[in-house]
């Protein structure tokens, strides 16, 4: 698994980014940003009821208009003021199983921003990889039969 960790602003041209949203229909910066760019795509979507940010909801959309992005992953955060290691774990770990099922290669993912109070982007960047890793790990040494993954993801970016 490779790993590229840059600070850049989310373009229209991203592919597969992990974006989040909160229950209060507060969007992530990044979140901001697509909104921005999709001509208010996702705050349609929150109002409608068909993001409501509740923690570990992850949405699949794909056709945005405006976004060149293949799809993009809306993460359900929670209540912000809840939002705490445990829960962010919760959050990577359903998204990482989320983007497994699809067809992705790659993954740009913007969850860094939102980390605990309590901790920093080092941290949420760090913890994101390890939880990637741990969320991908499959042992198969002693296997006879080694097992197919439905998914092949090349890489992961994650970004602040």
């Amino acid at each position: 698994m490779k790993y590229t960790v840059k600070s850049t602003a989310l373009s229209a041209a991203d592919n597969n980014p992990i974006i989040g949203v909160f229950e209060d229909n507060t969007l992530s910066n990044a979140a901001a940003r697509l909104d921005e760019l999709s001509q208010g795509y996702l705050t349609g979507l929150m109002k409608s009821g068909e993001i409501e940010g509740k923690a570990g909801q992850v949405c699949v959309l794909r056709n945005i208009p405006n976004i060149n992005a293949e799809r993009i992953f809306v993460v359900g955060c929670g209540k912000r003021e809840k939002l705490n290691e445990r829960e962010y774990k919760k959050l990577l770990r359903k998204t990482i199983e989320t983007v497994k099922t699809t067809k992705a290669k790659s993954a740009v993912n913007y969850l860094s921003e939102i980390h605990p109070d309590n901790r920093d982007a080092y941290w949420a960047i760090r913890f994101a990889v390890e939880t990637s890793e741990e969320s991908l790990y499959s042992f198969e040494q002693f296997k006879s039969k080694k097992k197919r993954h439905g998914f092949s993801i090349e890489r992961n970016r994650i970004l602040r």
